[in-house]
């Protein structure tokens, strides 16, 4: 009898072991995927932070914050080229060095070194200065500075001019010299 009870007892504590050590296994090989890579990523952290430190602490330069302002402030062009036309549809293009817009709504370009060239029929005008504004909604040209307008008959030389393409107006303010060809 007493076999008989150590045999039906031991198929119990056989079952119950191996369970045990069913959920033991798991845990374990559960382990041994967590430990490494947390200590993987312990690693990470303690390489990476002295870097991450660093960018915190370092002050931005003068120059650095020059170019912050302007990039939130203006747009700079090189060798831009605009084309417009006037009331009659005649075509401007107008060419600079650079041109420099604000972000702010001010729909107004500032040119450096602005050439403006109106094609009308087979003639060509061309007006060139040292700095100007163009305004593309008001199409409103205005140079400054040693402004000279060429035409097929001849030059006229400025301190300003107003082209105002709308109106049909061009308007020298200043000092103004024509010399016309014979």
């Amino acid at each position: 009898m007493v076999d008989n009870k150590n045999q039906r007892l031991q198929g119990l504590g056989d079952f119950n072991h191996k369970a045990a050590s069913h959920h033991y296994t798991r845990f374990v090989k559960g382990l041994r995927l967590f430990l490494p890579l947390m200590a993987i990523g312990i690693l990470a952290i303690v390489i990476v932070w002295p870097q991450l430190t660093r960018i915190e602490q370092e002050p931005l330069t003068k120059q650095d914050l020059t170019a912050l302002e302007q990039a939130e402030t203006r747009n700079i062009l090189k060798n831009p080229i605009f084309n417009t036309q006037d009331a009659k549809g005649r075509p401007i293009t107008i060419t600079a060095t650079e041109a420099n817009q604000n972000r702010a709504g001010d729909t107004r370009v500032l040119l450096i070194g602005p050439t403006a060239k109106i094609r009308d029929n087979n003639d060509v005008l061309t007006i060139q200065a040292e700095e100007g504004f163009f305004d593309p909604t008001a199409n409103i040209i205005q140079l400054k500075n040693n402004v000279i307008l060429t035409t097929p008959m001849g030059t006229i030389e400025g301190q300003e001019v107003i082209l105002d393409n709308r109106a049909q107006k061009t308007i020298f303010h200043g000092r103004t010299k024509a010399v016309i060809n014979q």
